[in-house]
């Protein structure tokens, strides 16, 4: 999500779990990319993609945040690789930081269903 490929009004097939996840029903899709709008603004700035700059973001974090990037492709594999020589400063830290702040997400992490399959 934080790549800026999702996009307000998108819908997912009925066998992709987004499809009844409930960040990423209607209402709630379009406020949670606010945020990764703002991201993908500075990222342009940068010079970089929005999720390189994403996954550098993770990897100034303390010790206990462990960025795991999905990817499909050797393209995206070098894409996540180059995160690692984007430069981000406390400033820019410190604004992903409030963008992305506990809380600013709506709608709840899984269905009751999923819920009930995952231990916090």
């Amino acid at each position: 999500a934080l790549t800026g490929a999702l996009k307000a009004g998108d819908t997912f097939d009925p066998n992709d779990f987004r499809s009844a996840n409930p960040r990423f029903s209607a209402g709630n899709l379009e406020t949670n990319l606010e945020p990764v709008a703002a991201l993908a603004d500075l990222a342009h700035e940068k010079g970089c993609t929005p999720g390189q700059l994403a996954l550098a973001w993770l990897l100034v974090q303390p010790f206990d945040v462990v960025p795991i990037p999905g990817t499909r492709r050797i393209a995206h594999v070098r894409e996540n690789m180059a995160a690692a020589a984007v430069t981000i400063s406390a400033d820019e830290v410190a604004y992903l930081s409030q963008l992305f702040a506990p809380g600013r997400v709506v709608g709840e992490r899984y269905t009751p269903v999923h819920a009930a399959t995952v231990s916090d």
